[in-house]
């Protein structure tokens, strides 16, 4: 199997019991954010680039000595020529290019961000439907135990046939209702699995617990407000 297909966390487990893995493996096998990256990297040295001159000219020609008489006698001439941009000309490439850089940047941080985001929201429904559906197993064992004590009760004559029926009734009404949850769930994973860079089929952890929320006074318009223009988290860390 690929590395892809059966990418785990730093500890060895699978991803997804907790939002943390999965972006974990989100930020490491996303192509884009690697892409992003080369192109930072390759701005960096446009740089470098940029703030140097231009590589020096050899040339080499050949000619006669002059002479008023005597056989011919030929002559190598070496030069070096070196091109030097006018005044403030180099500072003005290298400034260009810092700007490049930054805007790249820029833009590697709204592509990781965006990411962040997206699977942030694929879990939390991950999460969601997961324990939609374990607590509709648990409401089928009841109602299934409710079913068997009408049948048991009409068996003792101290039942009716009604009582059986609309037990038998809800209780197809939860398994038609699990199959359906059972078909999110499948949906849910592949989305989660689709954002990681992996099959849409391959294993994931049952989730487990969603992140906290913040304290109540950080959730106050005012602060998220502000937090939403600087970008920046209450601990000084940028958002992630």
């Amino acid at each position: 199997m690929t590395g892809t297909a059966v990418a785990e966390t730093d500890s060895g487990a699978l991803p997804g019991a907790t939002v943390d893995t999965v972006l974990t493996i989100a930020r490491r096998l996303s192509p884009e954010l690697a892409a992003r990256a080369l192109e930072v990297e390759a701005a960096q040295a446009r740089v470098v680039i940029a703030g140097s001159w231009d590589d020096p000219t050899l040339r080499v020609t050949s000619d006669e000595i002059d002479r008023t008489g005597g056989p011919r006698q030929n002559k190598m001439i070496y030069s070096v020529e070196q091109e030097i941009p006018l005044w403030g000309k180099r500072d003005l490439k290298e400034d260009a290019a810092r700007a490049e850089v930054d805007q790249m940047a820029a833009d590697s941080r709204s592509a990781e961000t965006e990411l962040i985001e997206k699977v942030k929201v694929a879990f939390a429904q991950y999460y969601q439907t997961y324990e939609v559906i374990r607590t509709t197993h648990e409401l089928h064992g009841v109602v299934h135990n409710i079913a068997k004590l009408a049948r048991d009760r009409y068996a003792q004559n101290r039942g009716t046939q009604q009582e059986i029926f609309k037990a038998e009734v809800e209780n197809a009404r939860v398994e038609t209702e699990i199959a359906q949850q059972a078909a999110a769930l499948r949906a849910a994973k592949g989305r989660l699995n689709a954002l990681l860079a992996r099959p849409i089929d391959a294993p994931l952890a049952d989730p487990s617990q969603l992140r906290p929320l913040p304290p109540k006074e950080l959730l106050a318009p005012t602060e998220l407000l502000e937090r939403a223009r600087s970008g920046i988290r209450p601990s000084g860390r940028r958002r992630q």
